[in-house]
């Protein structure tokens, strides 16, 4: 009986999008999308020790043209350690649902890597702005931030 072999770097990878990665170079991703500029030097060498520790627990979500919507720490990462490829998923391959998971997997990979909850809270935004109910949370939240203010 063969076994399958398994892939140590994606193995936390939820299931729900396990057969949607592929691999990349990061260096063929553009970095014109993120809304949140640069991360410092802490916060990459943050994310390459989280890399090296623990393997992708997050692949980069990138659009049809290579363009990073989440994940640009990781690329970052991913290009000061040297990486040739990293695991990816391509926005318009997620239907809402996986949309979802893809935030919560980011989520989980902020909170046991011990990254900066600020850095989280800017990607989620971003992430969230690409699913429907994020994009109404978020406009609800604008709105109630309006009126408080």
């Amino acid at each position: 009986m063969a076994k399958e072999k398994l892939d140590l770097e994606t193995y936390m990878v939820d299931p729900v999008l396990r057969d949607r990665l592929y691999r990349v170079n990061p260096e063929a991703l553009t970095r014109d999308y993120q809304p949140m500029g640069e991360l410092d030097a802490e916060d990459i060498s943050e994310i390459v020790e989280a890399i090296c520790t623990m393997g992708f627990l997050n692949p980069v979500l990138v659009d049809e043209v290579n363009v990073i919507v989440a994940g640009q720490g990781l690329v970052e990462a991913a290009a000061r350690i040297g990486l040739e490829d990293i695991p990816a998923l391509r926005l318009e391959d997620l239907d809402e649902f996986e949309r979802r998971v893809y935030f919560h997997m980011t989520h989980h990979f902020y909170k046991i890597a011990g990254l900066d909850p600020e850095v989280f809270r800017v990607e989620a935004q971003h992430i969230l702005s690409f699913t429907a109910s994020g994009r109404l949370a978020l406009e609800l939240f604008a709105a109630k931030s309006a009126v408080a203010a």
